[in-house]
């Protein structure tokens, strides 16, 4: 199983099923991207991600079964812990990710309903002048008896370059403490050196990130081009219905979308987000300046997973809705300079007859995908873009995504335009 596997199931609780009901308030999982804590002095987080609040109320707090918890109050002192951490990887955020699972044994933690503080700690040691930055994290959890197995608290943090001294430690109200420490470094290869990292050396930072935060746009006037691109963004990410849709999937679309953006050359973007599988258009954004990335992500409300509409049915109402699309958007717009596919390719093997496409394959302007699929086989974006006689990039690490933009700006030319009257 590899790291980003591994991160992908952070926050999991092994117990026995008598633990079942273990955690009261606020559990002790996270997702990829998603932080355990919250930074000391910060403002507290009113998001879904956010710690709840110890309640001091004795009533708030439900007993254990009968009301009785059997046994001994808790003696205080050391308790037993094992940490595994996991070596630092560079994601699509341009940010290096380190995760850790902490495992504790159940029978350490027994007693009356009880109120925990996970604290971590992280001091670079390889960057000077960088202060250590530590997360809290409170939560409570019902009564525990005195059963087999363990408890696994996990969580995940943000790096920039650099090494990196980690301290791990919880306590609890009845005074007992267990504490685990190691040592991670994030290195970018030589070949991830172009890469334009967010954090900075030494910089620290929760694993957690807004995908549709907006993007403040700086136009310089020093680009040798100024260009228009329309882009059209498939929202499906995943090869299958499922029940839900997490955010995190959407990171290596995003990437793509946001390193468009900060190209001095793209001046105007006309975009169309949509969804094959549903067969609706989710957002459109006439030419404008930056990408409205808020609005983007609002517009992922209207995805149904795991929900098949009767209209939906048919073996080519995908073919039918995505050869609409392109009849609609692509050909009849003068001001793209470049019609730019970003996405998953799903549906593998699929395609749109190529009489459909026929009075599409001079489109006026070049036809581009940024292929974010991390299979290897053609779908029916990637044949349509081939029928449009258009260029694919497969993009698999972070370094590609802006290699990528960098080469399909390259070869772009300003389209000629009827000058007004």
């Amino acid at each position: 199983m590899n790291v980003l596997k591994k991160l992908g199931i952070l926050g999991r609780i092994s117990v026995a099923i008598a633990l079942a009901t273990l955690l009261l308030a606020q559990s002790a999982t996270s997702q990829t991207d998603s932080p355990t804590n919250s930074s000391r002095g910060a403002n507290a987080s009113t998001d879904a991600n956010s710690p709840a609040a110890p309640n001091s109320s004795a009533d708030a707090i439900p007993p254990f079964l009968d009301g009785t918890f059997p046994g001994d109050l808790p003696t205080p002192g050391e308790i037993r812990c094992r940490a595994r951490a996991f070596r630092p990887f560079l994601g699509f955020q341009f940010r290096f990710l380190s995760g850790y699972f902490i495992e504790v044994p159940v029978r350490d933690l027994a007693g009356p309903p009880n109120e925990l503080l996970i604290t971590v700690t992280v001091r670079p040691i390889s960057v000077e002048g960088r202060e250590p930055v530590s997360f809290d994290r409170e939560f409570q959890t019902r009564a525990i008896p005195p059963q087999r197995g363990a408890v696994e608290l996990s969580g995940s943090l943000a790096l920039g370059e650099g090494k990196y001294d980690i301290q791990w430690q919880l306590r609890d109200r009845f005074g007992r403490f267990c504490s685990a420490s190691w040592t991670v470094e994030a290195k970018l290869s030589k070949k991830d050196r172009s890469i334009p990292m967010v954090l900075e050396p030494g910089e620290v930072a929760p694993s957690v990130v807004f995908l549709f935060r907006d993007e403040i746009s700086v136009r310089g006037g020093s680009a040798d081009k100024k260009l228009r691109i329309k882009l059209l963004v498939s929202m499906d990410v995943r090869r299958r219905r499922q029940v839900t849709i997490r955010l995190w999937q959407y990171s290596r679309l995003i990437a793509i979308l946001r390193s468009l953006s900060r190209n001095p050359s793209l001046i105007e973007f006309s975009l169309i987000a949509f969804s094959l599988e549903d067969q609706q258009i989710l957002y459109q954004q006439d030419y404008a300046h930056s990408i409205n990335f808020p609005a983007l992500g609002e517009g992922l409300g209207g995805l149904t997973p795991a929900t098949v509409n009767f209209d939906e049915l048919g073996k080519t109402k995908e073919q039918e809705f995505l050869a609409s699309l392109l009849a609609e958007e692509v050909g009849d717009d003068n001001k793209a300079d470049a019609y730019v596919f970003v996405g998953s390719d799903i549906r593998v093997g699929k395609k749109i007859p190529k009489e459909t496409l026929a009075p599409l394959t001079d489109a006026g302007a070049p036809v581009f995908y940024l292929n974010s699929t991390r299979h290897p086989w053609r779908g029916m974006l990637g044949n349509a873009v081939k029928t449009l006689n258009g260029t694919e990039y497969k993009i698999r690490r972070p370094r590609e995504v802006g290699e990528a933009v960098e080469q399909m700006v390259e070869g772009l030319r300003p389209r000629p335009r009827p000058k007004a009257d």
